[in-house]
């Protein structure tokens, strides 16, 4: 073995583990990490060529032979990590990792196999190239190739993008405040309103303390998550889900069109503290982001001095992360805190709110120019760590209870906030909107139990209502509780009418109101995994709308089924395997995912079929059972419903047949949606968890003559 080949494969053990790994992970969680770009790289090729040269310096003293078993092993840690981290970990997903607990075990067997082959293929490996007459430079460079290969896509698509995103502009104006005018933009994230409500209504001494505020009980959210709700909360402009989900797009699409701009252009001096630098508008006097990762949450000074040792070992936790077995993933990400991320505290808040804490502390006014602050933290994000009295006591279970003692720790701050406005004297001269992206996951009491309409739970059906809580200017009055109807895509408009509102105005927030009728609203389902692609690809979405009281079951209905791919012109039979991903409505058991008893139980029934023609025939294959009797449905194909409704009965033949015409006017071209709407569902003799419509066998689309 040359002495060449040998650095090669010290190098090559070196060099997914030290650079290419880490750059990945970062430019992959750019949101979390705050070392620029360029410093990041020439930190991680320092580190890297160090290592290499120090772990080849240790063994030069040694024999040939010993080098070269050494040389052996350094290769198979090389090959061991590429096949870890470049194909196996992506064979398993287990979600966002927000600080929730994970079960890394989910997969079965999967676990224990992948560890013993992870430990196997090492010594295998090891083995083989011990023993090798000769260790050729080539296979030393696959590894390093096959890094390269992974890592490629990732750079080439954030070339645009710096990795430091909580780098931003420094500026002590945040803390500075107008004496005439100030309108504050609070996003606490994961906020669900029906938990303010409740916390309101039972602490009345601390629902005093907002005065002049409104709380919205029938907001709702457009999406499920953050990501696709802030430009459309900023903007006022629905998510395009068509476009994928990067700032190549989002940057430039807020900074033209949110409604900061327009508080620019009536004399606001913008201060904003987003998330990241993507939701910078460039007319803002200072925008510094505070990334948080689980329940670290920075505040505005703080973060310049802890950013980075915090970046540099959460970099360490996801590479450890990506090219460990799921055996090691579990113990890298534990009870919900990363192994040295989690557990470092010197850049970390002990509140999930400290910006407004800041501002309570340092607050002082300047002058009589109009003065803007957005500021988007943690708030009440799962898992809950806060309890009512701001104690950080660690994971939480996931809890109404628990969820209602963060809430009230998130208000009491800024109702300190509040009091402070009060003692500057700039109570009647602030306007505040505070708007959640989503809720968390927390089944709202007022929701039927289960919703018959819909497959939906009641738990995301509270992740639909964030809260929507603001304060007008030259308000006193009591806390109020408003029915009138609204959704995240009309926060951008009232915030521009608090903007406007002059201190003897009337102050009538626009909208309609419960007694004008509900207007339609619109909420989506999509994919976590694909928004974190990070990526331009499409992302398909269910679309619902809501049309009357989000509280109310019979309100909520699938409007659409979106997919980036053609779906099946058929379902021979219906099981999980062959249709979970394109049914709603019906019953089926991932436990058994060949399964073919899917009962039909919720009332509306809707799937995605490819439709080959404009002349087609949908054909179902029914069982109505004797203890249903008889049942019916109209039929809705994309936009268009159908004239007549479909009568069923018991028959004496266990499957029926039914065939409906699908008329040419209502079909398009590639993926077409069907709902059935059926009249009633009904209770199983004898079996307390099953309420039906129908059983359904098949779905069968006849094409037309040509």
């Amino acid at each position: 073995m040359t002495r060449r080949t040998e650095w090669l494969c010290h190098a090559s053990a070196w060099f997914g583990l030290i650079f290419a790994t880490p750059l990945l992970v970062a430019l992959g969680n750019q949101q979390d990490i705050s070392i620029p770009l360029s410093l990041l790289i020439a930190g991680l090729l320092l580190l890297f060529f160090l290592l290499t040269l120090a772990s080849r310096g240790l063994v030069s003293s040694l024999s040939a032979r010993q080098r070269k078993m050494i040389a052996a092993v350094m290769l198979a840690i090389a090959f061991t990590l590429a096949i870890q981290g470049n194909i196996v970990n992506s064979l398993t997903y287990f979600g966002q990792f927000d600080g929730s607990r994970v079960d890394f075990r989910k997969y079965g067997s999967w676990f224990w196999f992948e560890w013993y082959g992870f430990l196997g293929g090492f010594l295998l490996l090891a083995i083989l190239f011990g023993r090798a007459k000769r260790i050729s430079a080539w296979w030393a460079l696959l590894p390093i190739l096959s890094f390269c290969l992974a890592l490629a896509p990732a750079l080439f698509s954030n070339a645009r993008q710096s990795v430091g995103i909580a780098s931003g502009n420094y500026d002590d104006s945040v803390f500075e405040f107008s004496t005439q005018r100030n309108l504050l933009h609070l996003l606490p994230d994961g906020m669900q309103g029906d938990i303010v409500e409740q916390v309101f209504r039972e602490n009345p001494e601390l629902a005093a303390r907002f005065r002049g505020f409104t709380l919205y009980t029938d907001h709702l959210g457009l999406y499920y998550g953050t990501a696709p709700t802030l430009p459309a909360l900023l903007t006022g402009v629905p998510f395009d889900f068509g476009k994928g989900h990067t700032f190549d797009w989002i940057t430039p699409h807020i900074d033209e069109n949110s409604y900061q701009n327009e508080l620019a252009d009536q004399g606001y001096a913008l201060d904003l503290v987003p998330i990241a630098d993507g939701y910078c508008v460039s007319r803002a006097r200072s925008c510094v982001s505070r990334p948080f990762s689980g329940w670290k949450s920075w505040g505005y000074e703080r973060h310049r001095i802890d950013s980075t040792l915090y970046s540099a070992r959460l970099m360490a936790d996801l590479t450890l992360y990506r090219l460990s077995p799921s055996y090691l993933k579990e113990k890298i990400y534990a009870a919900g805190e990363w192994m040295l991320a989690g557990s470092t505290l010197g850049g970390a808040s002990p509140w999930p709110d400290p910006v407004i804490r800041e501002w309570t502390e340092k607050m002082s006014l300047v002058s009589d120019a109009p003065r803007y602050k957005f500021y988007h933290y943690i708030g009440t994000h799962k898992p809950a760590f806060w309890n009512a009295a701001c104690e950080r006591i660690g994971a939480l279970p996931h809890t109404r209870e628990n969820f209602l003692g963060q809430a009230h720790c998130l208000l009491n701050s800024i109702a300190a906030l509040l009091d402070r406005l009060e003692a500057e004297g700039i109570y009647d001269q602030t306007a505040m909107i505070i708007s959640g992206d989503h809720g968390h996951d927390i089944a709202p009491a007022d929701v039927s139990s289960p919703p018959e309409s819909v497959d939906l739970g009641r738990e995301m059906m509270g992740t639909a209502r964030p809260v929507l809580l603001v304060k007008e200017l030259a308000k006193r009055e009591p806390l109020k509780f408003s029915r009138q109807p609204s959704s995240s895509v009309d926060v951008a408009a009232m915030a521009l009418t608090l903007s406007e509102n002059t201190l003897s105005g009337p102050g009538q927030m626009a909208g309609a109101t419960e007694e004008e009728g509900f207007p339609d609203r619109y909420f989506h389902l999509y994919p976590v995994e694909k928004i974190l692609r990070w990526n331009s690809e499409a992302i398909p979405y269910d679309q619902y709308r809501v049309r009357g009281p989000v509280a109310r079951d019979e309100s909520w209905e699938l409007l659409s089924i979106e997919k980036d791919h053609p779906a099946p012109r058929q379902f021979p039979v219906v099981s999980h395997r062959t249709a979970a991903d394109y049914l709603h409505g019906v019953r089926l058991n991932p436990a058994f995912p060949d399964h073919e008893t899917a009962w039909i139980d919720r009332r509306q029934f809707a799937f995605l079929v490819s439709i080959p023609g404009p002349d087609a025939t949908l054909v179902l294959s029914l069982h109505i059972p004797d203890w249903i009797g008889r049942q019916a449905f109209s039929v809705r194909v994309n936009e268009t419903e159908l004239a007549e409704t479909v009568g069923l009965s018991a028959g004496d033949k266990f499957w029926q047949e039914v065939r409906i015409e699908l008329p040419r006017r209502a079909l398009k071209e590639g993926n077409n949606f069907v709902s059935l709407e059926f009249e009633e569902l009904t209770n199983a003799p004898e079996v307390n968890y099953l309420k039906a419509a129908a059983l359904l066998n098949s779905i069968h689309i006849e094409a037309g003559p040509d």
